[in-house]
Formats: structure tokens, C-alpha cells, sequence
């Protein structure tokens, strides 16, 4: 169940991106500068633990194995359930950098982006 979870990309997604959201919409609200830029390391450790989502699923070993096996790029008898894993693995590829580099932001810069929004 927790590997499932884990590894649903979308699912950690929204929780990167609500969490950062909440964040900074109670900063606001309080007029202090406390969560937001904590969001930050938040969204940056989804974002990292999405990128290892093919090892998490694979383990470390078929994850090896599947970058040194060339199959002509036919997909193998159990071709969909194969495919739909190796278009969730190239997704999560393509989100994971945009969560650490905007989680990483957040987080060293998010208080001095609060102190701009707050003092206006």
C-alpha cells in the first residue's frame, strides 16, 4: 500500500503543490514568515523521491537491468502492463526536476519572497 502511494506520481504531485500553496496562503493570512520557505524542503524531498520512482518500483536491479537490455523495441509479452509502467517511469522523469528545482527555490528564498508580499 505505502509503495503504491509511493509511487503514484500525480498523487504526489498535488501534495507538493497543496502543501506549498497552504503554505503560503497561511504566511499571509498570520502575516509571518514561517511555512512557506519549509514547504520548500516539502516539495523538494517529493520531488526526489519521484524521481527514484523506477528503483521504488523496480528495485535496483531490474532498474540496472532495464537500461542494458536492448529487445529491438518490441514490448515483451506483457507489453501494457510494461508500457503503462515505462510511461508512469518517463512522466515521473519529466516532473521530478521541476519539484526539486522549485521545491529548492521555496526553500532557500521563500522568507525573503514572504517579506516582499508581507511589507507591501
Amino acid at each position: 500500500m505505502l509503495k503504491k502511494i509511493i509511487t503514484n506520481c500525480l498523487l504526489l504531485t498535488v501534495v507538493a503543490i497543496t502543501f506549498v500553496t497552504a503554505s503560503l496562503i497561511i504566511d499571509i493570512v498570520r502575516g509571518e514568515i514561517e511555512w512557506f520557505h519549509r514547504s520548500g524542503c516539502v516539495m523538494t524531498l517529493i520531488g526526489v523521491v519521484i524521481s527514484a520512482r523506477e528503483l521504488i518500483t523496480d528495485g535496483i536491479e531490474q532498474a540496472i537491468n532495464s537500461k542494458c537490455v536492448i529487445n529491438g523495441g518490441t514490448w515483451p509479452s506483457e507489453g501494457n502492463d510494461l508500457k503503462t509502467e515505462a510511461t508512469r517511469n518517463v512522466i515521473a522523469t519529466a516532473i521530478a526536476p521541476y519539484l526539486i528545482i522549485i521545491g529548492g527555490a521555496v526553500w532557500g528564498y521563500g522568507d525573503l519572497l514572504m517579506k516582499l508580499i508581507i511589507s507591501t
